[in-house]
This record gives structure tokens, C-alpha cells and sequence, in this order.
């Protein structure tokens, strides 16, 4: 059994003790219970967490495949379809509120229906700016313009494949749109 010390007053009332003397700290002896010490020494990779994730919200995906389960209740059915690895992380007890990749999240919350929805904003956008670009009356100001916003919005598109949208972000990416 690992044992740490942990540095408190004492557990006598100061009401109690003799003012005269100053005030000691002795160390309080605290047991580890040997299924949380690994945990001190070894954390699972953010990488090989996100994999296990990614893989429990396509499982849902795959049960829900039109609709989804709803919107935001990936913290609800993760649980249902959570892939046995997610066990043996250093983050085994966390709770998932996304999927932590945009394009997983919307399949798994809103289905088919809600991952192409996401997805023809991008498309359409990138659409209507190329179309523009080349056209022979644009000028170059503004096809460099056009360039810049539609690297911005594959930038944010980048953002929320490798990671879960912020608040900011999706500010970002609707006030664009």
C-alpha cells in the first residue's frame, strides 16, 4: 500500500491549545487505494482517448443512423455504446459531452440528416465563392478576399474535425455564413 503525507493543522480546536506556543502542522498519513495508483504514474495519451471516443460515437451512428439520439445527448448515449478500451484509461470515470471531432458529434446526435445539413453549409459556401473567384468581371481584390475568408473557413472546419466546437468558434463560422 502506497502511503503520502498530507500537511494540515492539528485537529484539536485552537479555543483548546495553550496560546503561548506556536502553532505545528504534523503530517497526516493517507492510504491510496491501490485502483487509483496507476493513475499517478501513467496518463493515457489525449490521442489514443479520442480514438476510443470516435469509435463509441460511430457505434452510435450506427444504431441511429437517420436522426440521431437527439441534440446533446451524446453525454446520455455514450454510455450505451461505450467500447470496453474506455475502461482502461487514466480517464475512465470522465463524462463525454461530445465527441470531441464536430462531424462524429453530429452523426451521433442528429444522424445522417444532421451531419449533411452541417456539411452543405461548407459546401455551398465553398460553391457560391468559387463560383465568384472565377468569374471574369470579379476583381482581384475581392477574389483575394473571397480567398482568405474561404482559408478561414477551412481553418474552423479543420478546427472542429480535430476537436468539439467552441462557442467562439461556431460564432465564427455562422457570422461567416
Amino acid at each position: 500500500m502506497q502511503t503520502i503525507f498530507a500537511q494540515g493543522p492539528p485537529l484539536h480546536s485552537s479555543l483548546e491549545k495553550d496560546n503561548s506556543q506556536p502553532a505545528t502542522y504534523t503530517p497526516i498519513p493517507l492510504e491510496i487505494p491501490a485502483h487509483l495508483r496507476h493513475l499517478d504514474y501513467k496518463v493515457t495519451d489525449s490521442g489514443e482517448i479520442r480514438k476510443i471516443v470516435y469509435r463509441g460515437a460511430w457505434q452510435i451512428f450506427r444504431r441511429y443512423p437517420i436522426l440521431g439520439t437527439g441534440l446533446e445527448t451524446f453525454a446520455y448515449s455514450y454510455y450505451a455504446f461505450r467500447p470496453q478500451d474506455h475502461n482502461w484509461v487514466s480517464e475512465w470515470d470522465f463524462l463525454y459531452n461530445k465527441a470531441h471531432n464536430e462531424l462524429l458529434n453530429y452523426a451521433a446526435n442528429s444522424g445522417a440528416f444532421g451531419l449533411l445539413s452541417y456539411l452543405s453549409i461548407f459546401i455551398v459556401l465553398a460553391f457560391i465563392t468559387l463560383k465568384t473567384i472565377w468569374q471574369p468581371q470579379t476583381k482581384s481584390e475581392t477574389a483575394c478576399l473571397l480567398i482568405g475568408i474561404n482559408a478561414g473557413l477551412l481553418a474552423l472546419f479543420i478546427s472542429n474535425f480535430f476537436g468539439f466546437s467552441t462557442v467562439v468558434v461556431q460564432v465564427l463560422l455562422y457570422l461567416r455564413s
